[in-house]
């Protein structure tokens, strides 16, 4: 862990807040009513459907073993994820051509915001608590969705184990892993469900040695090295409580979450002739506190909550060529965040409102980035009407942002008013078949790295607006034995002011700066298949992707009309499984096709296509409430040389093993009605 006592005191505050909220929850239990047939479900906002949504359940996390989400999400449709390193690198993800910062990460309800950098870090986000991920555009409509995400280009929906009421009195989970290179993963969960209250805890450790051998050519010239400085250690600990009760006509339930990660690791940085050795250290301490409330009636619904993040970084290179003879960086980002949400049903449609306040503090050791604040207000007001088979959204999100640094001087406020409209027609009268348009625009601003980092911030950078206007499809079907589900979309993106980082005076010497126009099209296909004999199940699922982002700024521009730096024209991922009683067989196929490491699309800046193949082997047995998961497999079988970023070498073939253990009590009788 970290010998930072800020941070330190912040965890010790966190676990005691975890025990206050189970043991408040546990009192409340206590003093209320049993009424096992009061119907708490209805506590949940249900819609027909989840606008272009993506969700992935539990149960698919075990069919591949991803490392963490981003090596999960690389599956899915209308989505790359650049990925500096495999397990414990960074991995940022661009869905639909829009970069990393118009997406945003909710974790149970609540938006994860940084203020620095703007974008998430999937490679730090683990799968061991998290029940269902949901990917996609979000129109507005939920009610657990905070105002921050809803005006944004897209979002990542996370729900996790232990901040959710469960069917089970008690369960428990436990959950081990080793790979190659030294991988070592143990997790373990328990959570108490009773009528009116919740509590649940996990913990995990991950420990990676991540001296792999590798292959690359560079020119004329080929290397073959083992990876160096590539090791680290992470911890999780994440609690959560909650309380439902009735009174009269309203509903009631309130959660209290908290969560800790610390990951302290070794930079290997990109391979390059010259130089193969580093030493870079970065440590992640990352902590969130939040509540969140939710009321309902027959025809009113709303929702109260608040956060506190917490998230340091510490940079440290001890052999950095500076006086100094080292670089120690570091950052620490502080957001409060408040909001609500309400919805009112009436004969005429529904009317929705999101309004959200963030207050964003970065502090650091450097002088040159002084101490800048951001103030944010997001605001939606959304109106849905359905009638016969179609169905009408139609919103207004307003964005009123205020940026302060007295350190050097500088300060900008801006305000927006972004329209979003969707039709959606069901084509069948089991909705098993419909189509929807939609339209959106959004805007995110620069980040406080982009504007005041080093040489390279640029103070004078506009926003960064976008307009997304996207046709969806989707079937199903079943016949007899077999299923069918089909989800193609064509979607054209227009960016202006896109905000990237560009060579000034040489290859060198780079800067922030807006690129005033590129234009993303293509089409993706999400599809699944099965089909279920006597004793054998035969499935397929997998996507196909294919983007094209042009940068039309500058029609003398050596780059105009080319394709984005490390965009890849074509991507597609297909897994196919075969369930024979006890026994499960995986096998997985990822093609990314190739990509330019610049926006000039000249072959000097090419990086290949790959192509990787894995497969797997599980092994499922149960006695009465103990079920028990084995499961064995190889990864990128036939030992390909490759990197999604250049010079970033990724693993060869690799090996795994898993085992999960589950264990609930079920009290049937305590769950009626829930």
């Amino acid at each position: 862990m970290s010998d930072n006592p800020v941070h330190s005191v912040f965890l010790l505050r966190l676990l005691f807040l975890c025990s206050f909220t189970n043991f408040f929850g546990a009192i409340a239990y206590g003093q209320q009513k049993t009424n096992h047939h009061q119907d708490y479900d209805t506590i949940v906002v249900k819609e027909k459907r989840v606008q272009n949504l993506q969700k992935i359940e539990r149960k698919d996390f075990l069919k591949t073993v991803p490392h963490d989400l981003g090596h999960l999400l690389q599956q899915r449709a209308g989505i790359h994820i650049h990925d500096y390193g495999g397990v414990g690198g960074m991995k940022t993800l661009s869905f639909r051509g829009l970069g990393a910062q118009h997406n945003q990460l909710i974790v149970n309800g609540q938006s994860i915001q940084n203020a620095q950098n703007g974008q998430t870090d999937f490679g730090l986000i683990h799968l061991d608590n998290i029940e269902s991920v949901q990917i996609g555009n979000i129109d507005g409509d939920l009610l657990e969705i905070p105002a921050s995400a809803i005006v944004m280009g897209n979002t990542v929906q996370i729900n996790t184990f232990e901040s959710s009421f469960g069917h089970q009195t008690h369960e428990f989970r436990g959950q081990s892993n080793v790979g190659s290179f030294g991988q070592v993963d143990v997790s373990s969960a328990y959570k108490m469900t009773k009528d009116r209250y919740f509590s649940g805890v996990t913990l995990k450790r991950r420990s990676f040695e991540g001296a792999y051998p590798f292959a690359i050519r560079m020119g004329n010239e080929s290397m073959e090295k083992v990876r160096k400085n590539n090791a680290l250690t992470e911890y999780l600990l994440a609690a959560g409580s909650g309380l439902r009760w009735r009174n009269d006509r309203t509903t009631h339930q309130i959660k209290f979450f908290g969560q800790y990660s610390d990951s302290d690791k070794e930079l290997p940085g990109a391979v390059i002739l010259y130089n193969s050795n580093n030493n870079q250290t970065l440590l992640q301490q990352n902590g969130q506190l939040g509540v969140n409330y939710i009321g309902k009636t027959t025809d009113i619904k709303w929702r109260i909550f608040g956060n506190y993040q917490n998230q340091f970084l510490r940079y440290h290179d001890p052999s950095f060529l500076n006086q100094a003879g080292y670089l120690l960086n570091e950052y620490q980002n502080d957001n409060w965040q408040l909001g609500g949400n309400g919805a009112w049903e009436t004969p005429i449609g529904k009317f929705s409102f999101a309004g959200e306040f963030r207050k964003q503090f970065l502090s650091t050791n450097r002088a040159d980035i002084g101490a800048p604040i951001r103030y944010s207000n997001d605001y939606v007001i959304q109106y849905t009407n359905a009638w016969k088979n179609w169905q009408l959204r139609t919103a207004a999100a307003t964005q009123i942002y205020s940026d302060e640094n007295r350190s050097i001087s500088h300060t900008e406020d801006v305000f927006r008013i972004n329209p979003q409209i969707s039709l959606q027609k069901s084509l069948a009268a089991d909705a098993s078949t419909f189509i929807g348009l939609h339209y959106k625009q959004t805007m995110r601003l620069p980040n406080f790295n982009e504007l005041y980092y080093s040489q390279i911030g640029n103070t004078a950078l506009l926003p960064e607006d976008a307009h997304q206007l996207s046709l969806e499809l989707a079937w199903h079907k079943k016949v007899n034995q077999t299923s069918f589900s089909l989800q193609p979309n064509i979607y054209f993106n227009q960016i202006q002011n896109k905000i990237i980082a560009l060579p000034t005076q040489n290859l060198f010497v780079w800067s922030i700066m807006n690129v005033e126009n590129v234009h993303v099209y293509g089409a993706d296909l999400q599809y699944e298949l099965a089909h279920q004999m006597e004793k054998l199940l035969i499935s397929a699922s997998g996507s196909l992707t294919y983007q094209r982002a042009l940068d039309y700024t500058m029609q003398n521009s050596p780059s105009f009309g080319h394709q984005l730096a490390y965009t890849p024209m074509w991507t597609t991922n297909h897994t196919i499984h075969l369930n024979y009683q006890k026994l499960d067989f995986y096998t997985q196929l990822h093609y990314v096709g190739q990509r330019y490491s610049l926006n000039q699309n000249v072959p000097a800046n090419l990086v290949a296509a790959y192509f990787l193949t894995d497969f797997s082997m599980a092994y499922n047995t149960k006695v009465n409430q103990h079920q028990l998961r084995l499961q064995v497999g190889v990864r990128n079988a036939f030992d390909q040389s490759y990197n999604f970023i250049r010079f970033f070498v990724m693993p060869g073939r690799n090996y795994f093993a898993q085992l999960n253990y589950t264990w609930h009590n079920k009290n049937t009788k305590q769950h009626e009605g829930l």
